[in-house]
This record gives structure tokens, sequence and C-alpha cells, in this order.
């Protein structure tokens, strides 16, 4: 099927029509390509770690800097932040395809660093002021480069893109174990809020600095400089709505980020609450974290082997339970545990969740739009989550209702996500069924995954007319009975 010749122009060819020879795992070279992994790193390290650190500033905020108001209140800080990072997905994912992605990440870089400055003069008792800067600008600035550098990493990949992408999501783990240690030693330092916000606004800058520099996409992919196919002019945002698997997906990430947002907000107060020693409770959002970047690099390893989708299941399930653990927990052995069980599970969810996604992109182009659409819905989850968590906490700290609602809501996302799974499998072995029926009845889930990205794979290297026709082929029919929306 395959052309003799691949055209010039088309990325899987040995070379491009600059003269640089291209690595068949590679879109780019490969130096470019771990390049952007490594500038991604950096960006999730700021971002997400940024995030993954609040419960820190939960913690300190309740009991010195905004000692009048209630724990919901001051959630909705972290919970606008991570509601902006998320939401503007929407826009940054489409802006990244059209070939805007230098300009997101500048005007993140220059956003970030003058709301991290000005969360610096902020002063004690003055909630708005903490909340305009940290929650609504430190959330508009990581919004606009999170979702593309997910999506700029796995670019640069035909292979071993989960591996990719874990490494850059690791960033956001390591910063979480790092950050969360250093802002508690600042913050209950002498030196003060100003000068220990001051010092973590440096580093973050400089950070995405470096990000600046070593971030690019694949020669090629600038969608403003090349002719897009035809299959894009109907890859409209609203047709991916017509996709059952994609919309439970959508749900399902929405339920979970309900749930799961509960224990790294609260973890710190829960260990200080149960009169838990403080030298126990600093750290133990850090195991959190800690448990967080072996579940980021862990599994996407055999994710590219056995298929994201086959991996993410499982985790999820016990991300769910994890978070019922906390039911139990009293001393600081059941905290560490529950922790670093939903710490390495979290890592595992938020690692495998965009190339989920990605594996149900029809065509390369439309990667950044379905991962930007999708993440950004998960914003409805991270704005009223943390906040219905402290409304139900209540003044005395009764935790049995926070982590009963966090818990189910986490459920019923993971069963989002296997219901999902079960109409892919079952869509792509009819397409496979048209290749060799008695071949179908045999494979397993991981085995038609690994067939379907061949097949995609050697599609690829097709001249345009062939392209062409692969796109109608794998053109969702919005009246197909298997892939309509319930």
């Amino acid at each position: 099927m395959a052309s003799a010749k691949a055209p010039q122009g088309d990325l899987s060819s040995s070379s491009s029509s600059t003269g640089v020879k291209h690595d068949s795992e590679y879109s780019d070279t490969r130096t470019r390509a771990w390049m952007t992994v490594a500038g991604g790193f950096l960006v999730q390290f700021v971002g997400i770690g940024s995030f993954n650190g609040f419960g820190v500033y939960e913690d300190f905020y309740k009991r010195r800097y905004l000692p009048d108001e209630s724990s919901s209140v001051i959630s909705w800080i972290g919970s606008a932040q991570w509601t902006l990072l998320l939401a503007l997905g929407i826009l940054s994912g489409p802006l990244m395809d059209k070939g805007y992605f230098r300009h997101l990440m500048i005007a993140s870089t220059l956003l970030y660093a003058l709301s991290s400055f000005m969360l610096s003069l902020a002063k004690e008792n003055h909630y708005y002021q903490i909340f305009l800067s940290q929650g609504v600008g430190m959330g508009l600035a990581m919004g606009l480069t999170w979702a593309p550098s997910m999506a700029a990493a796995g670019a640069h990949f035909r292979r071993r893109r989960a591996l990719a992408m874990g490494i850059v999501c690791s960033g956001s783990g390591i910063s979480g174990l790092v950050q969360t240690i250093m802002i508690n030693q600042l913050l209950n330092s002498s030196i003060g809020f100003p000068n220990a916000t001051r010092i973590t606004a440096s580093m973050n800058t400089a950070l995405l600095i470096v990000a600046n520099f070593l971030m690019t996409m694949p020669s090629g992919s600038n969608m403003k400089r090349t002719e897009l196919p035809p299959y894009k002019k109907r890859a409209v945002i609203l047709s991916f709505f017509r996709e059952a698997p994609y919309v439970l997906i959508t749900v399902g990430q929405i339920l979970l980020g309900i749930g799961i947002a509960f224990p790294v907000i609260y973890i710190q107060l829960l260990s200080t609450s149960k009169g838990l020693p403080s030298t126990f409770s600093f750290y133990s959002l850090s195991i959190v974290n800690g448990a967080s970047v072996v579940g980021r690099l862990v599994p996407p390893f055999f994710a590219d082997r056995f298929g994201s989708f086959n991996i993410i299941l499982p985790g999820i399930f016990v991300l769910s339970i994890s978070v019922f653990a906390f039911l139990g927990v009293k001393t600081v052995a059941g905290v560490a545990i529950a922790g670093a069980l939903y710490g390495f599970f979290s890592g595992t969810f938020f690692t495998l969740c965009t190339p989920v996604l990605a594996s149900l992109a029809k065509h390369d182009s439309e990667v950044g739009a379905r991962v930007g659409v999708s993440t950004s819905f998960i914003a409805i989850a991270y704005l009223g989550g943390p906040p219905i968590s402290g409304a139900l906490l209540g003044s005395n700290f009764n935790w049995t209702p926070p982590i009963l609602f966090s818990g189910i809501c986490s459920m019923a996302g993971a069963c989002c996500y296997l219901s999902a799974r079960v109409l892919v499998h079952r869509e792509r072995r009819r397409i496979l069924r048209g290749q060799d029926d008695d071949e179908v009845k045999v494979r397993t889930p991981s085995e038609l995954d690994r067939a379907i990205e061949n097949e995609k794979g050697s599609r690829k290297e097709d001249d345009i007319d062939t392209m062409t026709e692969v796109a109608r082929d794998w053109t969702v029919d919005a009246s197909s009975p298997t892939l309509s929306t319930p």
C-alpha cells in the first residue's frame, strides 16, 4: 500500500527537504526531540508543581496568613489556579496546532514572572491580593503552556511517545517533592512570606526561560506554513463530541478530577488536625509527590508496549480505592501508606491520560486540539471539587464526608474510562475484521492497539492522495451505533 518513495515534506521520510536526516523513531532529529522533552519537563516542574505544592500554602494560610478565612474559601485560590491552567487548553491547544507555540511560551513566561512577584507583595489578611496573583495570574500563565508542552513532546515521537510524555509529566512530581519541602522550610523560617515567595518566583522564572530555548515543534509541523490535509477541514472541535469514547473519557476526567484533588490539597491539614507530629505533617505532601514521580515514569514504560488504555485502567481503579483509604488513617504509617498509593497512581493517571486522548486522534494535526479541549473540561472539576470538600469538612474537621464524596466521584470516573475502553476495543475489532476476520478473533486488546498503531504508521508513508483516503477511512461516522453519543 505504501508508495516506494515518500513525498517531499512527509514527516515519515528519512530526510526532510532541508537535508537534515531524521531517525525513524522521531518526527524531527533525535536532539530536538529530547531537548523538547527536557523543556517540557521544566514547564511541568513550574506549572503543575506549583499546584502540587498548594497544600503547603493551604496549611500556611489557614494557620498564619489568612486565619480569618475558612478552609473552603482558601481552597478557591488553588482551585482557580488549577482551573485556569486546564481551561486555557481549549485555546492553547488549537493555537499550538496553528503554529503559535513559540508565542504561547513567551507570553506564559512573562505573565508568570509578573504574577509570582506580585504575590510577594500581597499583605497579610488581604485575601483578594493573593487570589488575584496566585489564583488568577499564575493560573493563566501556566494555562498557556501546560497542554502544548505535553503535545509538543509527543509530536516529536513516533515510538515511545508514552515514555516521553511520562518523562515530561515527571517534572510536576519532582517539583512537588522539591518545592513542597523548599516552600515549607522558607515559609516557616525567619525570612517571611514576601522573601520566601521571591526566592521561589526567581527560580521558577529562570526555569521557564531555559524551557523557551529548549522546546521546539517538529520541522514541517507548523500548520500556518503547510497546507492542511482534507481531513483537517472536517476535524472541527464539535465533531470530537460525536465520539462516545471521547465523551466518556472527558466525563471520566471531570469526575476523577473532583475526587483526586482532595488529598493533594488537604493531606497536610489532615495530618496536622489528627495530631500527628509536625515534623511528619510538613513532609506528608512530599511523600505524595515523591511516589507520583515513580508513577509517572514506570507505567509509561509498559504503556508503550501494552497500550496506554490497558495500563491506565487498573491504575485509576486503585487510585479511587486509595482515596477511600484515607477514611481509616490515624497514624503516621497510615497517612504515609495511603499517601504513597495515592501519589503513585495519580502520577500514572496524569501521565497517561494525554496519550489515551492522543490515541483517539485520526490525524497528528488534531492531537493538540483533542488534548486541549478535553483537559479544559477538567477545569470544572478543580473549580468546584476542593471548595466542596472544604465545605463538607467544616470548621470541626469532620473528614468522613469529604473523603466519601471524593472517593465516589473517583470511582465513577474510573467506570467511565472502562466504558470508553470497551467501545474503543469493539470499534477496533470491527476495523480489523475487514482485513482478516479470523485473526481478529484471537487478538488481545494490547495486540489490537499495536496493530492499529502499525496500520496508522504505515499509512503515513503514503502519498498525499493516499493520505486523504486514510483520513476518510478513519473519519468517524456520526450515524455509527458504536461511536454515537449515548
